[in-house]
């Protein structure tokens, strides 16, 4: 099996900061955390000395960030969690929760080399809308999705018989991919938001892209590293939904936020119709530090 060096990069990254927090703020980890800093221990040590070095310097500088921003008091007990994969199905996009004492919670969101929102299936739309998989709005949903990925899989047997991988048809006619699959089903996304995304089905969106708690999302590129307040952001009442250059959906909400989703493939092969948002914010104002590492 093909290594998802992301993946891996991205769990390393983890490990090193909630390493620094345990050593830097007399952190108390949890069993599960316990368990994954021993897995990914190894992902750390197999990494380039470049990239240890970067990631030992992201996590020094959170402990710092954290110093900054809390007063902690002599012998305040501070827990660190890793949160589960499953945890941001559920709308909770935080990696890494420090708890104090008070009830007080600092919930991180760690990103490496990018600042997507989300990276979502098309195919499940209605249900990052609210609706429920068994409504009469996500059945017909999954039955348009459907026949255009069948009649993309058709088109393309017609293009070009032999085509086994996505790349092959891009050899044969750059913009095949683009003309019968992303826009058509960039028009049915879209389509299907600006019928249905008002009121609280545009609240449960919003949420599901950018994350339903409160939290600081840090994103570490090269030698510097980015901290965003995803705070206190007024939730929308309505979205607008537009196709662009045919591979990409445009959402603007009425909050002011506006985000951009880029369609593509999530398989290189024919076998089916696997598809991707990668989900990106766009003339967004929130609260931001930058640090060099």
């Amino acid at each position: 099996m093909k290594q998802n060096n992301s993946d891996q990069n991205g769990r390393a990254l983890e490990y090193e900061i909630v390493r620094n927090i345990i050593s830097g703020l007399n952190a108390i980890p949890d069993k599960d955390t316990i368990a994954d800093q021993e897995r990914d221990h190894i992902k750390f040590d197999t990494l380039s000395d470049d990239l240890k070095s970067r990631f030992t310097k992201a996590g020094v500088a959170i402990v710092d960030w954290v110093k900054n921003r809390k007063k902690i008091s002599k012998g305040e007990t501070i827990k660190v969690i890793r949160l589960k994969d499953n945890a941001a199905k559920a709308g909770d996009v935080t990696d890494i929760r420090l708890e104090f004492d008070g009830d007080d919670v600092l919930n991180l969101s760690i990103k490496h080399n990018h600042s997507a929102l989300k990276h979502q299936r098309p195919g499940a739309l209605p249900q990052q809308l609210g609706y429920l998989k068994s409504s009469t709005e996500s059945i017909k949903y999954r039955e348009e999705y459907s026949k255009l990925a069948l009649a993309f899989l058709a088109r393309s047997k017609q293009k070009l018989p032999t085509a086994k991988l996505f790349n092959e048809l891009k050899e044969v006619d750059g913009d095949f991919i683009n003309i019968e699959l992303y826009e058509p089903m960039c028009k049915l996304v879209a389509d299907f938001l600006n019928k249905n995304g008002q009121k609280e089905f545009a609240e449960y969106f919003f949420k599901f892209l950018v994350g339903n708690i409160n939290f600081h999302k840090i994103i570490v590129f090269g030698s510097t590293m980015e901290v965003y307040c995803y705070a206190d952001i007024a939730s929308p009442k309505s979205l607008k939904a537009e196709v662009h250059e045919r591979s990409y959906v445009k959402v603007s909400f009425s909050n002011g936020w506006n985000i951009s989703m880029r369609l593509h493939t999530a398989s290189s092969r024919l076998a089916g119709v696997s598809l991707k948002f990668d989900t990106q914010p766009i003339n967004i104002s929130i609260p931001k530090s930058n640090f060099n590492l």
